[in-house]
C-alpha cells in the first residue's frame, strides 16, 4: 500500500518544480489514504513527520525504525518511538501488527 499510495501522488504533480507549500498537500492525501505509517527514517521537520503527525491526528498507527542517535537523520523516527509509536527491528513486527 506505500508504494501505491507514493506513485499515485507522484502522478498528481505537476511538470513544475515542487513547491514548499504543496508539500503538506500531499502528505496529507499519502496519511489519508494509508491504513497505517511506516517511518524508516525521518530528520526532526521531515515530510516523514509531517505525514506521521496528520496520520496521528487521523487516528492511524504508527510504525517507526530505530536509528543512530548520533545521526539527523534518525532525530525524527526516535522521537515518534519515544512518542508511543510502534517500534519496528524486523519483519515480524510489521507482521504481527497487522500494517
Amino acid at each position: 500500500m506505500v508504494w501505491l499510495v507514493y506513485g499515485w501522488c507522484e502522478l498528481l504533480r505537476c511538470k513544475k518544480k515542487d513547491v514548499l507549500s504543496e508539500f503538506p498537500q500531499r502528505n496529507r492525501i499519502i496519511s489519508g489514504l494509508a491504513e497505517s505509517i511506516i517511518v524508516v527514517e525521518a530528520g526532526e521537520r521531515s515530510g516523514a513527520i509531517i505525514t506521521a503527525n496528520l496520520a496521528l491526528e487521523q487516528g492511524k498507527e504508527i510504525f517507526a525504525v530505530p536509528g543512530d542517535i548520533t545521526k539527523k537523520q534518525s532525530i525524527g523516527t526516535n522521537k515518534l518511538i519515544k512518542d508511543g509509536a510502534f517500534v519496528i527491528t524486523e519483519v515480524n513486527d510489521i507482521l504481527n501488527n497487522n500494517v
